[in-house]
Parts: C-alpha cells; structure tokens; sequence
C-alpha cells in the first residue's frame, strides 16, 4: 500500500496510508484524516473491521465519510478467498462495509480469478445480481516462461548463468527476483550467491563490502516496514544498485517495479494463482522479459495446489505452459481468448515457453 499511495502522491493526487496504529502515523496525516482532507485513502481492512473505537469514530461513524465516500475499491480482490479464511480473516469481511455505505459502488480487481473464486468471492462480499463483470485474459505475452522438474537439480548448477550474468554486468545487471519458498532456504540461497559471486557482489568489485554496496538482497516479512520500504523504494529506481532480490511471498502485493526482466522461482508455488501473480512482476515496462521455474522434487510437497502440479505434469507431458496456465484463470465465456497471437514479440513459439521452444519447427535450437 506504501507503494501505491507514493504512487498517487506522484500524479497529483491527495492519498493517505493507514495499515497500523495510530501512534505510527504523521500528524498531519491524522488531521487529514479527520478532515476529509485526502480523495483516496489506503486502508488494510483490519482498520475498520476489527472495531477500534479511534478509527471506527473517523471512518464509520463520521458524517464525513459516511456521506461523501464515492468508491470502495478492492484491489487484488482474489486474496478475499485465498487469505480471508485463515491467514488475513479481515479480508473476509470486508462485505461488512457495506452496511455502513449505503449506495456506495464497490470496486473489486484482480488479474488472476476464475469462474470458481469469482463467485466465492461474490458471496463473500454480499454482492446482489446488480452487478458488472469485466472479464479479459490475463496473459503477458512478453514473458517468456521456463519450467524444468528434473531429478537431483542444484541450486547453484541451475543458476549458474544468473551467478555470471552478475559478475558480467554488476550495478547494471537485469532486475532479477528470485522467489523461494521459506525463510530457511532463503537464507541458503542467499549465502550461496554471496560465496559465488565473492568480490563481485559488490559495486564495482567494491573493496569497502558494505550492505550499502552490495548487488543482491533479501527480502521477507520479518523485515521492519522501514527497511522493506527502503528496499522497494531503492529497486524501483532505474539506475538501482540492487539488481537481484532474494524473496519470499512478502514481496508481491502493491508493489509495481516497471523493469524487472527475470522472475525466477527455485521450487514451485502453492498455486498457479501465486506463480501467475509473482510472473506478473516481471515485464511491466512493455519489455521482453523472462521467467524460470524450477521445479526440484522436494518443493512438490502436500502445500501445493492440484492446479501447480498439473503445470508441471503438463510440461512433462510436452504440453504449452502458458496455455495451461491460462485455462486455470479465463473465463468460461472467454476461453477463445487463450494464447494470443502476439508475433511482435518474434517466434510466438519460441516467446511462448521452453515446451514451444523445443517444438518449433521454424528456428534451431541446438
């Protein structure tokens, strides 16, 4: 939300974020708040479900609000069903809003959600037959995707060309992130790319060895706020000095970095929803970019969805990875929208996937 709300403030527009107590937050903000000073306000839904007399008397009991509120957006709106049971139960209830805002249009969006969650959703958010569904594929023609389910894969052999690729081309490397599945393997992976890569971790080769200074980092959600928005904000900058992060889901909802050219993923998500959503980070400056799955035996554990291990069962069977991908998400209604035709890209077998790639009949691949 940090993210988004630097974002609007950016453009022009008067934006305020509230995701914590209010001893954590601007004064001045405060006053805003109290005010109505902002048009848009970002809230985590655990401000006004969870009844805290001093937000609930600004935000649910003030005419202010109560009268001049236009919108209720809710964006990544698929978390309602995926974290609103266990994880995030406020987002479960987010439908409470409604009885507080009368006629006002509730907003939800997502780029992954299908016919199931749709309706999940729907349900948990009150809504009535009154309603407008808008829906498209959700494809990024311009990511390249790569997924490898080999026996007695190594880290370290698999991404052996990320490892050169970073002592080629240092501070000016591609945009990498690298997504793992817990904090243990994180701090691995991150200690074998440190002892790989050596002097070269460092800018320039940098004798001064400084966290200041180094190419790579991590990230999860054991980082104070302070230093994830210091991160983000330091790898959103085209000339960044940081050029791989090491991460965990942590690093996802909100937060949109245009020119990251490689997601990788050491060990499969727990769905496709999560692979599909991580691939999205990759590629938004309109760019070719690239995304590597590699799927080792261990991460194919009882944590992943049915859906994730009939990816790979699909790759393993010669079959498109995007096209798989995909028919988890479109719509009924709109599955000829399935794997575009996008040629701008080159080979649109070759841009597809690595089970394309090896198809394709026009170009050699040796």
């Amino acid at each position: 939300m940090y993210d988004q709300c630097e974002e609007a403030r950016s453009r022009g527009i008067s934006a305020v974020c509230v995701s914590g107590p209010k001893s954590e937050m601007d004064s001045n903000d405060l006053e805003g708040l109290k005010t109505g000073l902002f048009s848009i306000v970002f809230l985590a839904p655990e401000i006004l479900v969870k009844h805290n007399k001093f937000w609930n008397d600004i935000f649910l009991d003030s005419d202010i609000y109560r009268r001049h509120v236009c919108l209720i957006a809710v964006d990544e709106a698929h978390i309602i069903d995926t974290w609103g049971s266990e994880f995030r139960p406020a987002f479960s209830r987010i439908g409470e809003m409604r009885s507080f805002f009368h006629n006002v249009p509730f907003l939800l969006l997502s780029a992954t959600c299908g016919d199931a969650m749709l309706t999940s959703i729907s349900r948990k958010v009150h809504m009535s037959n009154d309603v407008v569904i808008e829906t498209a594929s959700p494809d990024r023609p311009n990511i390249y995707l790569s997924l490898k389910s080999e026996p007695g894969m190594n880290l370290m052999t698999e991404l052996h060309w990320l490892v050169e690729h970073l002592r080629q081309h240092g501070e000016k490397a591609t945009k990498t992130l690298l997504y793992v599945r817990n904090l243990t393997t994180l701090g691995k992976v991150y200690m074998d790319f440190m002892g790989s890569l050596g002097r070269y971790a460092y800018l320039n080769s940098s004798s001064a060895n400084t966290s200041e200074s180094r190419i790579l980092t991590c990230f999860h959600s054991s980082l104070s706020d302070e230093d994830q928005k210091n991160i983000i904000q330091e790898f959103k900058k085209a000339d960044s000095y940081i050029r791989l992060i090491i991460c965990t889901v942590a690093f996802g909802l909100g937060v949109n970095v245009m020119d990251i050219g490689y997601i990788i993923h050491w060990g499969v998500c727990g769905s496709v929803l999560e692979y599909w959503q991580e691939v999205g980070r990759a590629g938004r400056d309109g760019r070719d970019a690239s995304a590597y799955c590699y799927a080792y035996k261990a991460s194919l554990n009882a944590n992943v969805s049915d859906d994730m291990r009939k990816i790979v069962r699909s790759c393993k069977d010669g079959l498109c990875i995007r096209q798989a991908v995909l028919s988890s998400f479109v719509s009924s209604k709109d599955k000829s929208q399935n794997v575009p035709d996008d040629s701008k890209h080159g080979c649109v077998n070759c841009h597809c996937c690595s089970v394309c790639k090896l198809k394709c009949t026009t170009c050699r691949h040796d």
